[in-house]
């Protein structure tokens, strides 16, 4: 244990290290370093960019749904919950500290193209409702039990995010958890 956790806080260093290279060669040179693992295929537009993610989600659905059901286990797929989805949940103080300048957001045109965290939170925000409505397609054109767990902490007035990505604490968990149990008291 303690090696591996020695390894982990050596290569994250070395990353954080390399990353700042990658910054200060980008400033000397004026060259915006943009790395495959951080942003993805370099494609064309956002719109391609966003219609391979939704389909490599629900293809990678269709095929663990299939695994599962090969093996005679139960797959449940449920899309979780995520702050920077539209018309979620009134944030608390906490929360709002942790996000900032996202709590007011009418817009994601003032998203930093280059930064890994916002760029999820771009993605998120404007691939969500499709999502949703490809996850009900799951279950109506191919039976994959789906439940939308998007909208569960709307409104819900405590702190439930505990970080900028999308991690949320015990009583979130509890929530979902209650959210799938109830699911399956229903199917059995």
């Amino acid at each position: 244990m303690v090696p591996l956790m020695l390894w982990n806080i050596i290569d994250t260093g070395l990353e954080r290290w390399l990353l700042s290279l990658d910054v200060r060669v980008s400033e000397i040179s004026g060259v915006k370093v943009k790395k495959y693992e951080w942003i993805g295929p370099d494609l064309e537009d956002q719109g391609t960019y966003d219609n391979q993610l939704l389909s490599l989600w629900k293809n990678s659905s269709l095929q663990m749904y299939r695994l599962a059901n090969a093996n005679n286990i139960r797959y449940i797929h449920v899309l979780q919950p995520n702050q920077y989805t539209p018309n979620v949940k009134q944030f608390s103080e906490e929360e709002g500290a942790i996000l900032g300048a996202w709590l007011h957001r009418d817009t994601i045109s003032h998203i930093d193209q280059d930064s890994r965290i916002l760029l999820a939170e771009r993605t998120v925000f404007s691939l969500y409702p499709r999502l949703e409505n490809e996850g009900q397609n799951l279950w109506i054109l191919y039976g994959v039990p789906f439940i939308d767990a998007t909208h569960i902490y709307d409104e819900e007035s405590r702190t439930i995010y505990i970080d900028r990505c999308c991690h949320v604490n015990e009583v979130g968990s509890d929530m979902i958890v209650h959210l799938i149990v109830d699911a399956l008291k229903k199917e059995y």
